[in-house]
């Protein structure tokens, strides 16, 4: 046998160091033997050493550019070093050259899929679909296609059919699990988790997912122990450390809040990931030097990174250095594909500085990169407010862009009276936290787990409908006013987006804020004290035109809208909007909504 036979035999054997050396002794007399190269090629993929594997699989194609099998054996080399372009264009290159050659197809539509290009992978997924009907594989990155683009019903039903053939995998129960969750149907996810917990299923992936069922169902002590175990399992998953410090303190646990962080620090050491999540809680609970004081602990690299500097600059900002904390976000400007948020965040501070132009002008710039972000617009309105610019009023047009309607009473029920009394019954069951989401702005009161409007309680679609009437309407009488701006625009289509209900007590009240995800906006009262008939004090009263940040030259609100039992009010997203406390051992119970244009592809209006 030659070097070249007894290194595919040692390579099949599983011998790799001893392969190499036979193939590079076969190489030393024949240079340009390209089956040995791109052997070679696979022997230092398989080794860890890519850089050289991707040398030797380039020389064998420059010798002989008739290979798809090395083709897509560069692309998974590629890929590796993240060659996101040198990827695509190997696996497409192995596809044109054997058009049956099924590796390349899945290796292309995951590389397309992890990078976000899904109109690409879609239009890949078609081909592969075509060429090979029915394939496992490709069912499967087609079922992972619409779980990105937040098609669960797809999703959902591909992995139903997957699991037809294959009714004990595992990986098709967890994702079909996840799907349903994401879609809610969180019962039937949990039903799920609960059967695949019985095979003996111990990943952190499929304990942060069934506490995050758990979570949504409300049941949130049950979802703090899987959180826990999904962080015993890997302590470095800072998701998993987000939501359970975020169920810890709607629980009141403040014993325990912000523990998990600290322990995984002594298990795995400060990562990039984690440190920043934990900076990101510590901020949120208004703990400036605290945060300030970790940022140095974090590592090197870190350090380079444009969300640390912004980090330091609402530390900063938090503790009142002002002119540090502009210095500090300042320097995010610096680096390429900067968040629009960061920016945002940088304007917010300018604002405060009164340096209104210089704000004007980053806030432009990030609606130049994302022309529909809502914070970007609400910014846009306070620093036009600020400098008398007179687009500050058709912006927020609170005249015809805010509209009052008293939903019509449900079939079945006397009057508005008693449905929102049966309505707020089943409500008061949902609401099973001791106090406000740590990422939410209402303060004295609770929220809702999940999307609201997923729920199959008779009472909600009856709701759902009344208010369909009611934006159909809204989209109606606000047509005139449609491109005035930019932000405001109008669609026939729409969904819901995001659903809630809250749970006020007396002196709560939802702090000055936009909704991010929406278009339209809304508050609709289930339960109200008596004090908000009051016109003079308008306590519990919705108002809106303050912004949620302090000001120099404060703005007050410019429009209130007094709360009355079964009334839905609708707005613009980007309107800040808040509320005046009220003074009551009664509880003010609201639902609120956002609304997106188009077609919801997994709830059909």
């Amino acid at each position: 046998m030659n070097n070249l036979e007894l290194g595919f035999k040692a390579h099949q054997e599983g011998q790799l160091q001893k392969a190499r050396q036979y193939y590079l002794q076969h190489l030393s007399g024949v240079k340009n033997d390209a089956n040995a190269l791109q052997l070679l090629g696979l022997i230092n993929s398989a080794l860890g050493d890519i850089d050289t594997a991707i040398v030797n699989m380039k020389r064998s194609l420059s010798i002989n550019s008739a290979q798809p099998n090395v083709f897509n054996n560069l692309g998974v080399c590629q890929k590796k070093k993240s060659l996101f372009f040198d990827a695509k264009d190997s696996f497409e290159r192995a596809i044109d050259l054997k058009v049956d050659y099924l590796d390349p197809y899945k290796n292309l539509i995951r590389l397309l899929l992890d990078a976000g290009y899904y109109t690409a992978a879609k239009s890949t997924l078609e081909q592969a679909g075509s060429t090979f009907p029915n394939d496992i594989a490709i069912t499967k990155l087609n079922a992972d296609y619409n779980q990105s683009i937040e098609n669960y019903s797809t999703a959902i039903s591909l992995y139903e059919t997957l699991l037809v053939n294959q009714p004990d995998s595992v990986p098709f129960k967890h994702s079909l699990a996840l799907n349903l969750r994401m879609a809610g149907q969180q019962s039937r996810a949990l039903e799920l988790y609960n059967e695949l917990e019985q095979t003996g299923l111990s990943q952190f992936q499929f304990f942060h997912n069934k506490a995050n069922a758990l979570s949504d169902l409300g049941r949130l002590q049950e979802a703090v122990d899987y959180y826990r175990k999904a962080i015993e399992v890997n302590p470095a998953y800072e998701d998993s450390h987000l939501n359970l410090n975020d169920l810890l303190w709607e629980l009141g646990d403040n014993h325990a809040f912000l523990k998990s962080y600290q322990e995984a620090f002594t298990k795995v050491g400060i990562s990039s990931p984690l440190g920043f999540s934990y900076i990101s809680t510590l901020l949120r609970v208004s703990q400036f030097q605290a945060a300030l004081n970790f940022l140095d602990h974090l590592p090197a690299e870190s350090k380079n990174h444009y969300q640390y500097f912004d980090f330091i600059g609402r530390a900063l900002k938090g503790l009142g250095k002002e002119g540090e904390a502009i210095e500090a976000q300042a320097r995010v400007l610096a680096f390429d594909n900067v968040p629009t948020e960061l920016l945002l965040n940088f304007a917010e501070t300018l604002l405060q500085a009164k340096q209104y132009q210089r704000a004007e002008e980053v806030i432009e710039n990030a609606l130049r990169s994302e022309p529909e972000s809502v914070h970007g617009w609400a910014l846009l309105g306070v620093a036009w407010q600020l400098t008398g610019d007179p687009r500050e009023a058709i912006l927020n047009d609170y005249d015809n862009l805010v509209r009052e309607y008293a939903i019509e009473i449900p079939e079945g029920y006397d009057d508005i009276e008693q449905f929102c009394r049966e309505l707020n019954g089943y409500l008061a069951t949902l609401h099973t936290a001791n106090r406000q989401p740590l990422h939410q702005t209402l303060k004295g009161g609770t929220q809702s787990r999940g999307n609201l409007f997923d729920d199959s309680n008779p009472i909600i679609k009856t709701l759902i409908d009344q208010f369909k009437k009611c934006i159909t309407d809204y989209i109606q009488k606000t047509k005139p006013l449609i491109g005035r701006l930019p932000i405001i625009k109008s669609s026939e289509s729409f969904h819901f987006s995001g659903s809630w209900s809250v749970r006020l007590k007396g002196e709560g009240i939802h702090t000055q804020h936009i909704h991010p995800m929406g278009w339209l906006s809304s508050a609709f009262y289930v339960q109200l004290p008596p004090s908000v008939e009051d016109d003079k004090t308008m306590q519990g009263w919705l108002k809106f035109g303050e912004p949620n940040f302090e000001l120099p030259n404060s703005l007050s609100a410019k429009k209130h809208v007094q709360p009355v039992l079964g009334k839905l009010v609708l707005f613009q997203s980007y309107m800040w909007h808040g509320t005046k406390p009220f003074d009551s051992d009664n509880t003010r119970t609201t639902i609120a909504f956002d609304v997106a244009p188009g077609e919801d592809p997994n709830h059909q209006l």
